[in-house]
């Protein structure tokens, strides 16, 4: 096993990190569980800064299962668990565990999301089930999305099954003496929310450095993805005179196919490139918002 600890302003670095190295290629021959923890109190007496610490382990798991699965029946936990989880998760938890597998196999390893209230706590339990290597960069991404809304997670763990599926496992509190709204609010936006993060390829656009209320919030983060990716598009055409220029000469020509060529690299070198466009987009975020309400009222979401 092997622990981390570490404080606040590392965490940029550090999660992504953990995402690359650990998260993002398990299988059920190579996986490594999880668990997190973030101290009650802060750093010192002049310092704001919590401590947390991450363990991880590599996951011991069994032969993934021989039987085509069956929805009636289910995985049981104990054929598809690494022993350590089966020994120390209450039995709640391997229920509530077993429960996220078996819908996320119902559903062809689509996201499943389950929300439980910690009872005698002001806190909420999030568990996302997803198919191993169906996401990237999910982990670090979730921690930006609950601290832009002013949580933050005292303990979180992710344990995998041999069936292929990754349950990860969050407790989420208010940040203490902040504006946040009620944690029920906040827990609905990130239950909406963390799909989006699941689908996206890249959450390049998506920051939560400087609080809930700046930078950008997934859905304006999707909507500069899209853009982004329209604009590359776009702005890589080399038109209809470049178009007709080709049908005129013949590339079998070796003096004609350099002059098409020459052409096609001086459009495409005096465009906008993929890194300019994004930077662009990052250096304008006031530009992002207004806009995605504005296609938001104008295609509202379709009702189920």
């Amino acid at each position: 096993m092997r622990a981390q600890p570490t404080t606040d302003a590392v965490l940029p670095l550090l999660l992504p990190r953990i995402d690359e190295l650990y998260l993002d290629d398990s299988t059920p021959e190579k996986s490594y569980r999880l668990e997190t923890y973030r101290s009650a109190g802060s750093l010192s007496a002049t310092s704001t800064q919590s401590v947390r610490c991450y363990f991880l382990q590599r996951s011991r798991l069994p032969p993934p299962p021989k039987e085509v699965f069956d929805p009636k029946v289910g995985y049981r936990i104990e054929d598809i668990s690494d022993p350590d989880f089966l020994e120390k998760a209450s039995g709640n938890t391997k229920e509530i565990y077993l429960g996220v597998v078996n819908e996320v196999e119902k559903r062809g390893g689509a996201p499943v999301i389950e929300v439980y209230e910690v009872e005698d706590r002001r806190e909420m339990r999030v568990v996302i089930g997803f198919r191993m290597g169906g996401t990237r960069n999910f982990f670090s991404s979730l921690s930006k999305l609950y601290h832009y809304y002013s949580l933050f997670s005292p303990r979180k763990y992710v344990e995998h099954f041999s069936n292929g599926t990754t349950v990860l496992c969050l407790y989420l509190k208010n940040v203490p003496n902040t504006k946040a709204p009620p944690i029920e609010t906040s827990i609905h936006q990130i239950i909406k929310e963390a799909s989006l993060l699941y689908a996206l390829p890249d959450e390049v656009f998506f920051s939560s450095s400087d609080g809930a209320g700046d930078g950008h919030a997934v859905q304006e983060a999707t909507y500069a993805y899209v853009g982004w990716i329209f604009a590359q598009h776009f702005c890589n055409r080399l038109g209809t005179s470049y178009i007709a220029l080709k049908s005129i000469l013949d590339e079998s020509n070796s003096v004609h196919a350099e002059v098409l060529n020459n052409i096609k690299t001086r459009f495409r070198d005096e465009t906008f490139t993929r890194e300019s466009i994004k930077d662009v987009i990052k250096a304008h975020p006031e530009l992002v918002r207004p806009r995605r309400c504005c296609s938001s009222r104008r295609r509202p979401p379709c009702s189920r």
